[in-house]
């Protein structure tokens, strides 16, 4: 079931679940990857999506995903919060 709740409320559920199944070595192997530059082709989709140079330049790969997927998946997301 999806419920609506606030951003504080959101980011606390997503802690508690990883603080209950993320691993130590998993959590630094993860850490790693999203400290780096977007790619190529992260920076490729968002410029097809409308953003500029200036909008991506300085964005991390974990960054650079959080936009591709709510730019992809916009609609429902609006849909679910009644925008």
């Amino acid at each position: 079931m999806i419920g609506v709740t606030g951003k504080v409320q959101a980011f606390a559920m997503a802690d508690d679940f990883l603080r209950q199944n993320e691993t130590s070595d998993a959590a630094m192997k993860g850490a790693t990857w999203m400290r780096h530059r977007l790619s190529d082709g992260q920076a490729e989709k968002l410029y097809q999506l409308g953003y500029q140079e200036e909008d991506v330049k300085d964005l991390t790969k974990l960054t650079a995903t959080a936009h591709l997927n709510f730019q992809w998946n916009r609609k429902q997301i609006e849909r679910l919060l009644g925008v």
